[in-house]
């Protein structure tokens, strides 16, 4: 759990999170977009 916490995925899970409760269309697309979230499947 160390690892995740200050890893790049927990720091972009964050703002996903930060902008889905903000209803912030755009940051969610690019957070989406980002090679972050296309990494994730190889964490």
């Amino acid at each position: 759990i160390d690892a995740f916490i200050s890893s790049d995925q927990n720091r972009c899970a964050e703002k996903l999170l930060s902008a889905y409760g903000e209803a912030d269309q755009e940051e969610i697309r690019r957070i989406a977009l980002s090679s972050t979230i296309s990494n994730l499947d190889h964490v």
